[in-house]
Formats: C-alpha cells, structure tokens, sequence
C-alpha cells in the first residue's frame, strides 16, 4: 500500500514522502503556509464528498465553511478544556483551549 505522509524537513519546511511498504522516496516540499492551504482544500473537498450532494468531477471547492457533524468540550488530565470537532468525513480534530490569566 502507498501513502503520502509529510514529514518536517531540514530548512524548517514540510516533505511529502511517498512510503511504500519499507521504502520512503520524497516527492515534493513545500512551505508551511503551502501546506496549511493545501490542507484546508483537501479537507474542504474531502468533506464536500461526504455531502448529500458532491460536486461533479473537475469542481474546484473554494475556500469554504467546513460542516462539523458534531462537537464536544472535554476536560483534560491536565484540567486543560478541549474542543473536539467531528467532520462528515470522519476525522475528528481536538483544539486545546489556553486558560485564562
């Protein structure tokens, strides 16, 4: 099986590393800030395809409100507040809240 995993690289930017199996070759890299727009229009797309009515091939998802499914506040171990966001696709994210001084 293939995927393509990122990596931290050596001049403070993200690697995009095709992993096979055993075997890691590098196919790309790029910014920070590259990879911060690259992934919310992956997750805009991704979620867009969960829909009730994805878009046709060749639709490009401009940058766009990103549905949640659901949402939880939790405390930590730490007494730390964690908001978890759950996405029609499935991923769930969880912010750590900072506390108030």
């Amino acid at each position: 099986m293939e995927e393509i995993i990122p990596r931290v690289g050596p001049e403070q930017n993200i690697e995009l590393v095709l992993h096979r199996s055993h075997e890691r070759h590098l196919i790309g890299i790029m910014t920070p800030q590259d990879a911060t727009y690259l992934a919310r229009g992956l997750l805009a797309c991704s979620n867009a395809l969960c829909g009730q009515n994805p878009p046709l091939p060749g639709t490009i998802i401009p940058d766009s409100h990103i549905p949640v499914r659901k949402w939880v506040v939790k405390q930590s171990a730490k007494d730390e507040l964690l908001l978890i966001l759950s996405m029609q696709s499935g991923l769930d994210f969880t912010f750590k809240m900072p506390s108030h001084n």
